[in-house]
């Protein structure tokens, strides 16, 4: 510190003083010559002290208690505030100080930088040790900007306050990071998706799939492709049999001939296959026409050598829609719990009974027998898919012993007969039932 300009002036005196005395000194009388002696000693003392006092102040260390009234923490000497020391020569501060944001701060007490660069303590907070005191949010926040926030989680406070996170990038554990990365998905509009199969954003954000597209492997698949078939004009069809698109989107057969395995032909028996409504199919292996046009098999049954096998009979047969049996006879078995009353034979309760009903053509003329068995059961057996009086073959109740059925009939190779079989009960019990035919 500087002396002041008193003690300057008080110096300069001294000195001007004692050389007048000096000159006076070899003219003055022994009593006076004293006196000057002891004033020049006493002068020469008070400057001694003078300067001592400057240098004790210049030495003095700084105060680094707050200003009193004041919560900054600024460093003062004398009930000054200090200002901090200038930048140095590659951006280094001496010691006690922290170079943060191009000046020096004291990172012990600077509510801006506190206990390190750019930690901002709250409006409410002092800096005090390197440390935000004064806080009134919840153990586990931080006060930033005025609001109480956790700083492990908040993406505008990300592990401290004002360490915003960039766009869509999320605030976890402190830290910013995307947490659809870490999961293998993309972030969109603020979603994680999977840009190979979702049909809003088929490999990259935004690129939406056509209505009825699926993605797949980041790439938009038309709806038709996952049924096996081609989209022409809009519609899914199979060019293997389309008449309209026969091999190719457009290229149709005409009038006049059918669609086979992409070709267009004009007789189906000139392949050895029968025409079923305007299609040519193999009657000994097609489950919808096993046997005749129309004639379906069961769900889960195969056609072979043109009668259906295999599978459950469920649900309510009628004549028209009978289960088909082989051509080569057999037995099935089912149940009448659950059927329905569709057919009413001549003979037993001759009314309206659970029933199921059955076709079956045979491949040769002669005498058939059929019969049914398991629970107490009658009977029909009809020339005609009507099922009614007029068509009716035959009909029996308890003919094969006990309460069994039991026909015998004469049948021509290639005809179609429908078999009923009914509960003599009108509420029939679960126990299954068994119909059998013997061709010729």
């Amino acid at each position: 510190m500087g002396e002041g300009w008193g003690d300057r002036s008080r110096t300069n005196a001294s000195q001007a003083e004692l050389t007048s005395a000096a000159g006076k000194h070899s003219r003055e009388s022994p009593m006076n010559r004293s006196f000057h002696v002891l004033l020049l000693i006493a002068l020469a003392a008070a400057f001694v002290a003078a300067s001592a006092g400057c240098r004790g102040r210049r030495s003095r260390r700084l105060d680094a208690s707050p200003l009193p009234g004041s919560d900054s923490g600024i460093p003062v000497e004398d009930g000054r505030v200090v200002d901090p020391p200038p930048l140095g020569d590659g951006g280094v501060c001496t010691e006690g100080w922290s170079a943060c944001d191009g000046r020096c701060v004291d990172l012990t007490s600077d509510a801006e930088h506190c206990g390190e660069c750019f930690a901002l303590c709250g409006a409410d907070q002092t800096c005090s040790g390197g440390s935000c005191t004064g806080s009134t949010c919840p153990t586990g926040e931080q006060l930033c900007d005025g609001l109480c926030v956790d700083t492990l989680s908040d993406a505008r406070h990300c592990g401290r306050c004002g360490n915003s996170c960039p766009f869509e990038v999320e605030c976890a554990g402190g830290l910013c990071q995307d947490t659809c990365t870490g999961s293998g998905l993309m972030r969109c509009g603020g979603t994680c998706v999977d840009l190979y199969s979702n049909p809003a954003h088929c490999g990259a954000c935004s690129r939406a799939c056509p209505a009825g597209s699926t993605c797949a492997e980041g790439a938009c698949q038309d709806p038709c492709v996952s049924r096996g078939l081609t989209s022409c004009s809009g519609t899914c069809v199979d060019l293997t049999s389309n008449p309209s698109h026969c091999g190719a989107c457009g290229r149709g057969c005409g009038t006049s001939s059918l669609c086979m395995d992409g070709g267009c032909v004009t007789d189906c028996a000139a392949i050895e296959l029968t025409s079923c409504g305007g299609s040519c199919v193999d009657l000994t292996t097609d489950t919808s026409h096993c046997g005749a046009c129309y004639r379906s098999c069961a769900s889960g049954e195969t056609c072979s050598l043109g009668s259906c096998g295999g599978g459950t009979i469920t649900g309510a047969e009628r004549c028209g829609v009978a289960m088909v049996l082989p051509t080569t006879g057999g037995a099935r078995s089912f149940t009448l719990s659950d059927a329905t009353a569709d057919h009413t034979l001549s003979c037993g309760a001759a009314a309206l009974r659970p029933d199921r009903a059955f076709a079956w053509t045979p491949s040769a003329s002669g005498t058939a027998t059929f019969s049914a068995r398991g629970i107490d059961t009658v009977l029909g057996v009809f020339s005609s898919s009507s099922c009614t009086a007029t068509t009716a073959l035959g009909c029996d109740d308890d003919g094969g012993g006990g309460t069994d059925s039991l026909l015998t009939l004469s049948v021509s190779a290639f005809a179609t007969y429908w078999i009923v079989v009914a509960s003599y009960s009108a509420t029939p019990v679960s126990s299954m039932v068994t119909v059998q035919v013997t061709p010729p």
